[in-house]
């Protein structure tokens, strides 16, 4: 009989070792559920990337605390690793307010190829499909709540449990939703201006219409109106207290390329059509408010200065109270001790110079022969206190360290760009593309003869669009949004890169809101901790509690 025991305890400790191997065995958690010893959870800010081929490191929590005003949409992300794969997984919500705020999910299982790392990008909306955690890989989610300016402020307490097919939980995650007791306005002071091409989204079967809404949904209003301005459906557009801005069209009778230097000498504008738009939208003060002329893109040579220079001429003469934007990257030497800005002084009055521009070693270095006497900045402010408009825009090159939006720029970086935006007293914010797609074998999408051939690569296999002034790749540029035919979803899917644009918009009205409780310098001096020159960055922890503290702030100032 002692035989058979001391057997049976062998078998035991055998068996014991075994199931703390790892593999695919269960160890009892809280609640009396099981979940794989090998899993590792966490969450984290909503605006991270992930790499998901390489294993997470630092302090992993599975509690996090989203801060967000009445009236905008804020999240975090929550994420899974496991050393072995696990198949049919789902994230639910367990519990949580679901009426005073509006909770969201999206799955971000489809990633993007740089070089050998696999990033986070493309969001697609999640309703609960079973997904696969693969082996020695990440799977994170994006968790959104949105408020209205009648839920009260508060804490809100919500769980969320990932479960595998058996519903045995495998992580468990704790998300507190802090409202601040302020709105964030709907009609915005800050202005966008994006690039939303239909001939690229169209190729993938979506509508320009749904996609239009898409980015009017986080804050940013596209070129092109979803209707021609005469048409009678463009005017609850114009009305719309969320459109910021609207191109209007300058007509042509007859034009070639779009913007070279065989567009300068085959222009002709259709004035006839061109006052029949600015006799509709001067009709409404509304939407004088929000239009302009973009007729020409990046002038960087003096006779398309001066091409530019006439079209201004010719616009302000038929429509003077719209006015002419034209964003420009460059600011060549125009006569001794004369510099592009000069130039376009002398007939601008909507700014829209590129970011880097402000330091002076990208707008001075490599175009000037002498020093001016004020800097870049200085001298938009000059224009500013003149009573011009001044926005900015980001594109292509330089890279790090100065922000932009490409796939894999830390996403701090990217909100703190925004955070830059308004030191400078920038009003707005331009940004060329939307879903600007790489062209299959990186060709043009037109043939020797001119006809449209447009035939695009999969952006959610292709990661780049275009390439820089030096000819390397640059990820996601000029794309915001994914086809979600794609994959089976109905409209276009927002990337991360599309909640960061918004979401920096949302703090610039925020800090807009606070001049009028809190001392301006106050504010500013909080912004350069974040980000004290246009190179320079916090870390992302620095800057999500500079964000809590001016909202802690000013709530507190409304309340005195």
């Amino acid at each position: 009989m002692k035989k058979i025991i001391a057997f049976l305890l062998l078998i035991c400790m055998a068996l014991s070792v075994v199931s703390c191997d790892g593999g695919e065995d269960k160890k009892p958690s809280d609640g009396g559920d099981t979940k794989p010893a090998n899993v590792t959870a966490w969450a984290f800010h909503s605006f991270e990337k992930t790499i998901v081929n390489v294993a997470p490191k630092g302090d992993f929590k599975t509690d996090y605390t989203v801060y967000l005003a009445k009236g905008e949409t804020e999240g975090c992300q929550v994420a899974v690793y496991s050393v072995s794969q696990i198949k049919n997984v789902s994230l639910t919500l367990k519990s949580g307010e679901t009426e005073l705020i509006k909770p969201a999910m999206f799955s971000m299982n489809k990633t993007q190829r740089v070089g050998t790392k696999k990033y986070t990008d493309a969001l697609i909306p999640y309703y609960g499909k079973r997904l696969t955690i693969e082996r020695r890989t990440v799977l994170p989610f994006m968790i959104e709540f949105t408020t209205d300016e009648n839920t009260p402020a508060g804490d809100y307490e919500y769980v969320y449990e990932l479960v595998d097919k058996e519903k045995n939980v495998l992580a468990t995650y704790n998300i507190t939703v802090h409202v601040w007791d302020f709105e964030i306005p709907k009609e915005k002071t800050f202005v966008t201006a994006v690039g939303l091409q239909n001939p690229f989204l169209a190729y993938f079967k979506g509508v320009y219409v749904d996609w239009y809404n898409t980015l009017l949904d986080h804050n940013i209003s596209a070129y092109e109106l979803p209707y021609d301005i005469l048409d009678p459906r463009a005017d609850e557009y114009m009305s719309d207290p969320r459109v910021t801005s609207f191109e209007v069209p300058v007509p042509t009778l007859k034009s070639e390329d779009t913007n070279g230097d065989k567009y300068i000498d085959t222009f002709v504008i259709d004035e006839k059509k061109l006052l029949e738009y600015c006799k509709k939208v001067k009709s409404n003060p509304v939407w004088l408010e929000k239009a302009y002329f973009y007729p020409y893109d990046e002038p960087n040579t003096p006779e398309r200065l001066e091409f530019l220079k006439n079209i201004e001429r010719q616009l302000n003469k038929l429509c003077p109270e719209i006015e002419v934007m034209a964003p420009y990257y460059t600011n060549i030497q125009m006569g001794t001790n004369s510099d592009q800005t000069d130039f376009m002084e002398k007939f601008t009055d909507l700014w829209c110079p590129k970011l880097c521009l402000w330091d002076d070693a990208e707008s001075y270095g490599e175009f000037l022969d002498y020093k001016p006497s004020k800097s870049f900045e200085e001298r938009m402010n000059d224009q500013i206190k003149k009573g011009d408009r001044m926005w900015t825009y980001v594109c292509n090159d330089p890279n790090n360290p100065y922000a932009q939006l490409f796939l894999d720029t830390d996403g701090v970086v990217q909100r703190l760009m925004f955070w830059q935006i308004y030191q400078r007293d920038i009003e707005g914010f331009l940004y060329w593309s939307s879903c600007w797609y790489r062209w299959k074998d990186g060709n043009d999408p037109w043939d020797d003869d001119g006809n449209n051939v447009f035939l695009l690569e999969d952006p959610w296999e292709s990661a780049t669009s275009i390439t820089d002034g030096d000819g390397h790749p640059v990820y996601g540029e000029g794309w915001l949004l994914y086809p979600g035919n794609v994959v089976g979803y109905g409209g276009a899917c927002p990337s991360i890169r599309l909640k960061i644009v918004r979401d920096g918009i949302d703090e610039i009205e925020m800090f807009y809101l606070a001049e009028k409780y809190l001392d301006k310098d106050w504010i500013m001096e909080k912004t350069r901790e974040g980000t004290p020159t246009l190179t320079t960055y916090s870390s992302s922890d620095k800057y999500a509690s500079l964000r809590i503290e001016i909202g802690n702030a000013l709530e507190a100032a409304m309340k005195k």
